[in-house]
Parts: C-alpha cells; structure tokens; sequence
C-alpha cells in the first residue's frame, strides 16, 4: 500500500510539475497582452527616488519566485504584506471568503450582510473565524507570487496556500507540516464520505462534512484515503502530512438553529433541499482541479471586448486528472459571462450581492462587453450651437475661449489631480471649438493645453513627478507652500528639482499620491488632455510619448514583461472597478469613492491610444472603460431589480465602495448632492454610457431634492453635474437652467464646477440630451467610427474631493491669508466627522453587529 501510494505520488508530482510548465503563461500565450513599453522612467525624464521609513515595502514578507523588483499597491492582497491597521488585523476580502493570515496560518471567515439606511457592511462573527487553517512549526508567510486573480503565500515551505478571486474553496498545499484545520465554533458533528462518524480520534476517507457550532457545514476534501484526528476542536493530522487540503462552504445556515444571530440566516437563507444537494454537488464536481495562478488577453472582436481569464490549474490529487473548474461569478459577471455552467442552488451573500456558483469544464472564462459608441465630443442639436458659440467666443472677458491657468497652476504649484483637472478643462474646450468650427479658438486652446501639460511633463513644475524606484510608480514630490506678504506672491519653500519631496514624509501631500492613493484619478486628466493634443498635433504627440506613456504604464500597464510598473495597478478584474486606496491598510480594505473618474481616466487611454494610432492600448482603454462601467451600474448605481443591497439601505447611488463596507457619503462630506456629484465628475461623452435610463429616472429625483434643499450646492458648483444628469431625461429644462447659472459656478474657486465650463455643460446637455428617450443606454450599442480615424478611432478620489477645494485656497484664499497653505487647508476642509454612522476606522466596524436593528439579508447557500 505504502509503495503504491508513493509511487501515486511521484506520478501527480512529476504529471503537476509538466502542467504547470506547460500552462498557459503569459509569455508564451500567443495573444497575451503585451507592454506598452519597456522604457526606464529615469531615462524618459523621471528623476528616480529611493524611499525610506515605514512606507516602504516589508521585504520579510517578501519572496516572489520571478524577483520582481517592483510590487502591486493597490491590489486585494497587498494589506496582507502592510502593517495592520486600526483593528491589528489586514483583512483579505478574497470573495465569497475573508482571509486573515497568520505566522502559523490563516483565520477564514464567511461574512453575513447587514443593512441600515446610509450603510451596508460584511459582518464578521464575533466568536471568530469558521477555520484556521495552519501548519506545525511555522513562524510566518511571504507572498511568492501573485497576478490579476491569485496571490500565492507560504509559510516557511511547510504550507502554501494560493488564494483565488472567486474561488469556493480554501485551499491549503502542505509539504512535511502537521495539518492544523481549527474549528472557530466547534464541530457538532462530523460525516466522513457521506457516512456519520464519529468526532473523537481517527477517521480516514476522502470527503469530510463538518457541522459547526455556528450552523455552518463545511466539506473537507482530502486525497484518497487520508487520515485525520477528529475532536469537537477540529481537524488534524497525528503525523508530517504532504498533500492538498480543501475547504469548503456547503451551507451557512443548514439548521436554522445556530449559535450564533438568528439573522445570520437572512430571508431564504434555508435553502431547499435539493438547492442544498445541487450545490453540495457542484462543490465536490469542481474539488479535484486546482488554481495555482492567471493569466489575461484582452481582444477586440466584431461582437465586443473579448476579456479571457485563464486560470492556471492541475489536479489536486495524486493521480488524478484536469477536470470540471468550479468557481462563484459575482452579480455583474453574469450577463456578460460566455460558455459557463451557473449551478441552480446556493450561492454566497456579501456586500456584492448574490454570488451564484459557475462550472467550466475548461481552464478559461471569456467575457464580452458590446461595443459602446465612444466620442471624443458630442454633436449638437443645430438649434442650440449658436447659444453655444455666444459662451464660447460672444461674451467678452467672460467668454470661455479666454481661460487659462492662474499663475501659481500655470508654474505647477497645485496638486496633480487639481492642476491636471484644469488643464483638461481647456483641453475639453479644444475639442468642442474644433466642433463647433472655431479652428483659430481650437488652436489657440491647444496651444494653452501643450504649455501646461509639457512643464508637467518635463518635471518643470514646481510639484514635479519622480519615479519612485522603491515601488515602482510614479508619485509627486508636493509642494510646501510658504507666502511672501511682500511680494503677495506663493513660493514652494522645498526645492522639488533637488528632490527634496514633503510627499515622502508626509502622505497627507497631494491626497495620498505618494502612497498610491487615487493615481487613475490624477493622471486621468492628463492622460486625457495628452489624447487631445495627439489628436491634433502628431509632432508634439511623438515627442512627448514615451512620458505620457509612463503615466499610462503607472496605472494600467497590462504586462509582467514590463521591468519598471507593476501589471493594472488599480484595476480588480474580479471585481470589475478599480481600488483607489494604495499601500495603507484600512480597517475596511480597499476603497473607491468616484467611479466616473476611475472611467475618465480608461477613457483618457483609450482617446490617446485612438489618436497615437496604438490599437493595443485603444484596446485595453476600451476594456477597461466598458468594464468599469458595467460595474458601476451594479456596484454604485443601486436598481432595486438587481437586489444588490439589503432593502434596509434607503439609497439608489452609493458614495463610497469599501471591501468591506458600502457608505452613503463621500471623504469631504454627507450631503446628498455630494454623494450624487461625485459619481458624474468629470462631464464628458461618458456620462451617456455609465448612466443607465431606468436608474436616471429614479435617481435624478433625489438629486434634485438635495439639491434644491441646501443653497452650497449651488455655491460649490456640484449643481452643474445635477444639470448634466437631468438632460439624460429632460434636455429643455437641463438646458434653461444650464444658461441660469451664475458665472461663479465655473471659476477656480468653486471646488464642484472648477473642471467645467459653461460652454462645456451647454454642449454636453445639446448632445446628450434625452439621449435615454431616444436609444438604450445599457451598454449595447455599437462603437462609431469616423471619417478622420479610419483605424477604429470614434468620433469626436476620488478618495477627497477636498481636491477641488485646493484649487480655491490656492486661488483665493492664498492671496487673503499669510502662512503656511497646507495648514489652511486641514483648518479649513476637515472631513465632517459627526456622520451618524459607524466610524470607518472603528475596532468594532467589521466585528460588531451594529446597533440600529434591522433584518437580516440573505447569506445562505
């Protein structure tokens, strides 16, 4: 027996060595994505930094097999190598599960929903994890690989475990370590290949059904024949064991009767029996194939966006073979998922909504995503282009062809975000002068564009861009503002060209970019602003390429081949959207608070691609800006027919994404307005594909209300993006009281409509309007290509919005007040923090119930 059995093993590690050398990687998939460029950020123009001190990467925790030299920031994994936040603990939110990971293991938690009016949060047990799954005699973990799907952690060579988006199963790879599976409420009882057994010393079989303490059953698969010690503890090997060990939810709620909150359960939570037995079933089908890791190809088809995920997989078993993938699709993957099985019962409850179990008998998913109708600018109803002109070019000082930068933008003493926002508001109006006919204004504008946008470029901004060779990205160097009352004028007192940043000691500067807060944000606009410019002057686009394209590879470079940028820093491909939180931890995980800039900055890459002639990076702008859209119109627009969110919560728009945590407010305050604004910033040819005709019609109803009920919303600004909603559905009135507005709402001390235009809402609104009487928004429509872009070019956080308000102390409040700038701004723009809600960096916020009743929501499989 002993013999046969080593000989087994021999085989399955000799058979699991060639399928993982023959697996599909990146380098030798032949359509895998590509970079977009290998060029050292350094020898672009980039002065290069080294970094010190607690931002730094934890190299103990460290050992990636490949020795990359750069390392994801914003990824769902990355907390797990950062220091711990508020509660001591980085929570892994891997979906359906969550992981916290351990010097000797990993604690796995199955998290319950809860609702309330402005809030829905994925709760934790308090009695702790369903299972800690370690090892004897270790002492900690590294992370020793990771792409867009998995990252893979060991534990000393005694255990590994790669975890999978998405994956159903916990799954534990040990090599000579004594398996150690802690059962966090207790095992009531125990089956052992279907049959009852006893939970009081050895038992030995293949498939192990653990009823705990909490209701929860869990199904252990093991190989064939396998020998574990069983106490109301948990589970165990007596000896050093070497093998795949298996986790897996069957039923949260299998009793009705457990230990723990009797909401734990949800409404329907007890399934049918035989939903019960069909997912059961689906779980053991898909146990024998297991993930070691990803790749992705991105392709542009007649019939969409083709984005293939292939899983890198091997039998668990000794001996066994490739067979049937069992995976959980989350509610946005379904309608765009092709050629998968969705298993009828069960499913898994987060803050993501309904997960529903998926079967392939082959190692890929394919999604399509249509083709969408993507404009450089919009056309105008005829009737309207003559008032549109007047705002333009007709209204003498005021006329929006004679904007530009004030004097401390225009020598880049300003954050990224805020100085790239301006710039592309002049960028904005290029395109719509050269629509309009006004080529001489479109020129002159182009002209103001390639002067503020080549000083950033060139690193001759006051606040410069470096390369910050420690993480690999590139990050401002800020500015700490000191002023002259003599000279009335603002000086940068740090000297950036000597690199002496203030964002390296000090990630408060610049909302966090030197931690990786929000990048997609700011380069977004200049990314955008660069595609402008490409557009029409091809000389000035060759020169300046390879430096936009750092900034492109800085939040979406597409390819491990690339020395110099970690792969899609900010997009999730499982989740769909991107993480604008970079490498600080945070009680409830990852964040992202304005999903229309996450989408302005793919449609900057894709306008650039489109004018560089580039289909590759078009491509991947295309797929990332039709998936993130998609998301949004599950995850932050909330329709009551898709049942994401518990009925409890009162909203039909979302503020903040959390991992763990879905808020009704923003980072810069709880006005409703706000909370509507956020999500429509920047106003471009966007807006008419995110925003979907049954979610506007209820949604702009509110908006309004808010609005009109509190007179800052006109004083900020935020009442231009109500006027740009309500034209989806009312273009006359959008259009009245667009010409309304008082001039101040589009100066650069108003923080809400500081981006925008007056000439720019009007044409948007002439455009777009009633575009959701007159055809389907819903992510359908086909892609238009015109005349001067044969090669399939169309026709022409954000975490704090105290970035707009920037703009105001640095325009207007900098000439009042003596001083340093940055402490007017936190004296001036602290967050509110009387919320009424549960602190976001609260101990209790991912463990405690919260005190508000409400029923439960559905967790149950």
């Amino acid at each position: 027996m002993a013999v046969r059995l080593t000989a087994s093993l021999l085989l399955w590690l000799i058979c699991s060595f060639i399928s993982t050398a023959e697996g599909k990687r990146e380098d030798d998939f032949p359509s895998a994505l590509h970079p977009l460029s290998v060029k050292n950020p350094v020898e672009v123009g980039y002065a290069g930094i080294s970094r010190s001190g607690d931002q730094t990467p934890m190299q103990e925790k460290l050992c990636f097999a490949d020795k990359r030299k750069v390392y994801p920031t914003n990824h769902w994994w990355v907390p797990a190598v950062r220091p711990p936040s508020s509660i001591g603990k980085n929570l892994l939110v891997q979906l359906p599960y969550i992981y916290n990971l351990l010097g000797t293991g990993m604690e796995v938690y199955y998290p319950y929903v809860k609702g309330m009016g402005n809030i829905v949060q994925n709760m934790l047990s308090e009695f702790g994890g369903a299972w800690t799954v370690g090892v004897g005699g270790a002492e900690g973990y590294c992370v020793k690989d990771s792409d867009e799907m998995t990252a893979t952690f060991d534990w000393g060579g005694l255990m590994s475990s790669t975890i999978v988006r998405g994956s159903p199963y916990v799954t534990a790879q040990y090599t000579g370590g004594s398996v150690q599976l802690t059962a966090g409420q207790g095992i009531s009882s125990l089956k052992v290949d279907g049959a009852d057994a006893e939970c009081s010393g050895a038992v030995q079989g293949s498939v192990f059904t653990a009823l705990l303490g909490g209701d929860q059953t869990w199904m252990i698969f093991t190989p064939p024949d396998t020998v574990l010690s069983c106490s109301s503890g948990g589970l165990s090997t007596p000896d050093a064991f070497t093998g795949t060990i298996r986790l897996a939810l069957s039923n949260n709620c299998t009793t009705g009767k457990g230990s723990g909150p009797a909401d734990y359960c949800g409404p329907g939570a007890k399934a049918e029996e035989e939903g019960k037995k069909t997912w059961a079933d689906a779980l053991t089908k898909g146990s024998a194939t297991c993930t070691h890791g990803s790749d992705l190809n991105v392709e542009d088809t007649e019939w969409g966006i083709k984005t293939t995920i292939m899983w890198r997989n091997t039998p668990c078993w000794p001996g066994g073979q490739d067979g049937t993938m069992m995976m959980a699709a989350l509610p946005h993957h379904l309608p765009v998922l092709k050629s998968a099985e969705v298993v009828a019962g069960g499913g898994h409850r987060n803050c993501r909504g309904h997960m529903k179990g998926v079967l392939t008998s082959g190692n890929e998913w394919v999604l399509v995503h249509p083709h969408q109708q993507v404009d450089w600018v919009g056309s105008p109803s005829h009737d309207k282009v003559s008032a549109i002109k007047k705002t333009l070019k007709g209204m003498g000082a005021d006329s929006d062809m004679n904007y530009n930068l004030n004097q401390w933008a225009a020598a880049g003493k300003i954050d990224p975000y805020n100085g790239g926002k301006l710039i592309a508001k002049i960028a904005s109006l290029v395109l719509i002068a050269d629509n309009l006919g006004e080529k001489q204004i479109a020129q002159t504008l182009l002209g103001r564009v390639k002067t503020h946008l080549s000083m950033w470029l060139e690193t001759r901004s006051a606040n410069r861009l470096v390369y910050d060779k420690t993480w690999g990205g590139v990050i401002s160097c800020g500015c700490t503002y000191i002023w002259d009352d003599v000279k009335k004028y603002a000086y940068c007192q740090n000297d950036g060209s000597k690199l002496d940043c203030p964002t390296l000691t000090d990630p408060g500067y610049d909302f966090g970019n030197s931690i990786y807060n929000d990048h997609h944000f700011h380069y977004g606009y200049f990314i955008y602003s660069a595609g402008v410019v490409a557009k029409f002057d091809t000389k000035w686009a060759s020169k300046y390429n390879e430096k936009v394209l750092a900034l492109v590879r800085d939040i979406a470079n597409p390819s491990r081949r690339d020395p110099y940028f970690t792969p899609f820093r900010m997009f999730d491909w499982y989740v769909g959207h991107s993480w604008a939180l970079g490498i600080v931890a945070d009680a409830n995980g990852r964040n992202q608070e304005s999903s229309s800039e996450a989408v302005n900055a793919w449609y900057g890459m894709y306008l650039y691609g489109t004018a560089m002639k580039n289909k590759h990076l078009k491509t991947l702008g295309n797929a990332l800006l039709l998936g993130e859209a998609h998301s949004t119109n599950f995850y932050w627009h909330v329709k009551k027919s898709n049942h994401i969110y518990p009925p409890e919560y009162e909203h039909n728009i979302v503020g903040i994404m959390h991992e763990m945590l879905v808020e009704f407010q923003t980072f810069f305050g709880l006005r409703s307005f706000f909370v509507h604004g956020i999500q429509l910033i920047p106003i471009t040819p966007m807006v008419s594909i995110m925003f979907e005709p049954e979610w506007v019609h209820t949604a702009y109803p509110n908006f309004k209300e808010g609005c009109e009920a509190d007179e800052e919303c006109v004083e900020s600004g935020f009442v231009t993006f109500l006027y740009a909603e309500q034209a989806l559905i009312d273009k006359e009135g959008a259009w009245t009281n667009a010409l309304r507005l008082p001039k101040h709402v589009f100066t650069d001390e108003c923080p809400g409509g500081n981006g925008n235009s007056r000439t720019a809402l009007l044409h948007f609104i002439a455009s777009y309007g009633n575009a959701h009487a007159k055809q389907k928004a819903s992510l359908r429509s086909v892609v238009v290509e015109t005349s001067e872009d044969k090669d399939a070019a169309p026709k022409a956080g954000h975490r704090s919005f105290d970035v707009a308000i920037v703009v105001a102390v640095c325009l207007a409040v900098i000439v009042a007040l003596s001083g340093t700038l940055n402490a007017v701004m936190i004296a001036l723009f602290n967050r509110e923090e009387k919320t009424g809600l549960l602190n976001v960096d609260s101990t209790e916020l991912s463990t405690a119930q919260p005190k508000p009743s409400s029923s439960g929501y559905g967790t149950g499989v």
